[in-house]
């Protein structure tokens, strides 16, 4: 292996302008093929990090469609799919007094941050309690957010700050990895999550206000979770004919609905960028079979003498060479071969059983 590896080192040093031609078309194709794909995983195959987040899903009553309040405690108390699942709703908050920042806050129901799966760095996710009427008001920060507006205070859990004018008492912070990931925020960063505190008998079922997402139990499939929820519709509809005629009531992937706008056209990018790097390849592989059959000579002395082909030639371009550069091989060339072969590693030549009867073609087709 030293010999064969200290044998391609000297062919390249004799060869520098073409060595540095191959190297970089290489280096170019592998560089943007590898870039593309870390984008293509980043954005497409595994953009989430959090626990198994291939169980998590959104519920709409329609394509597209959010749920409203009546359909929501419905789908609660009949689906047996979810391990959680909660409602949730992006607005605009104003943190601190009278010189207030615009943060960009969430209201959800306590199986929302459930439902991710990912801890509070600090302090608690919201507790059922706190989406009960009269509930003291409470709030869980992003990591983002509790370092620049309160310099990461380690104390600032059970402290009271002042949101949308209010009181409101900071219960937990999330990590610096989190991600909210949302179809409805997708080009935002959520940076405050508030409790929604919501009734039974608010709202009307014509009225769709609220994103649903949930996590699957162990052992179901979406498919399975989507025919569930198919079928609650259906009895809704049954039910209810006048607002629930047109709610069919699906279940997709969050990976799904994240990726949905993107994932053909990175796929396209990336389809095209491995095109260049098979271009690339190819070009390669030219150069080098235009540059071996300048040695056909010496490759077929080097088999007539003996030489093992599998330790001597281990390219593929030089194995594609020799069973022709052994048949045309001119005498000529015979002692300079044997110079080259003498030179080379000792494993490489069978002094003992060389194949006279291939040098006898190589000498008489001299004189053919």
């Amino acid at each position: 292996m030293l010999s064969n590896v200290r044998l391609a080192l000297r062919n390249l040093a004799k060869s520098r302008a073409f060595s540095i031609v191959a190297i970089l078309t290489l280096a170019v194709g592998i560089g943007a093929t590898t870039a593309m794909f870390s984008a293509l995983r980043a954005l497409v195959i595994s953009p989430f990090s959090y626990p198994r987040a291939d169980r998590l899903v959104h519920v709409w009553s329609n394509e597209g469609q959010p749920l409203s309040t009546p359909d929501f405690f419905d789908i609660l108390d009949q689906a047996t799919s979810f391990a959680d699942l909660g409602v949730y709703s992006p607005q605009a908050a104003n943190l601190g007094g009278e010189n207030a920042q615009a943060v960009r806050s969430v209201s959800c129901t306590p199986g929302v941050l459930r439902a991710f799966g990912v801890s509070p760095v600090r302090g608690r996710w919201f507790a059922p309690a706190d989406e009960e009427k009269g509930a003291p008001a409470v709030a869980v920060l992003s990591y983002p957010l509790w370092q620049q507006s309160f310099s990461g205070d380690p104390g600032l859990i059970g402290r009271r700050v002042r949101i949308n004018g209010g009181e409101v008492t900071v219960v937990g912070i999330m990590p610096a990895s989190f991600e909210f990931a949302s179809p409805w925020m997708r080009t935002e960063t959520c940076q405050l999550w508030l409790p929604l505190q919501l009734s039974r008998d608010q709202g009307d079922r014509g009225s769709h206000w609220m994103c649903a997402i949930g996590r699957l139990k162990d052992g179901v499939s979406i498919a399975a979770a989507d025919a569930e929820i198919k079928a609650i519709g259906a009895r809704l509809k049954a039910a209810h004919p006048e607002t629930n005629a047109q709610k069919p009531f699906l279940v997709r992937s969050l990976h799904e609905e994240m990726t949905r706008y993107t994932a053909s056209r990175v796929w396209m990018l990336f389809g095209a960028v491995a095109l260049v790097l098979l271009v690339a390849c190819a070009n390669v592989a030219s150069m080098l079979l235009a540059r071996n059959a300048r040695r056909q000579g010496e490759f077929g002395v080097r088999i007539a003498l003996g030489a093992t082909p599998d330790i001597s030639f281990s390219s593929p371009s030089r194995k594609a060479c020799c069973l022709p550069s052994a048949v045309r091989s001119p005498a000529s060339a015979w002692p300079a071969a044997v110079s080259a072969c003498c030179r080379s590693s000792p494993r490489s030549v069978t002094p003992a059983k060389p194949r006279w009867h291939s040098m006898a073609a190589c000498w008489l087709s001299r004189w053919a």
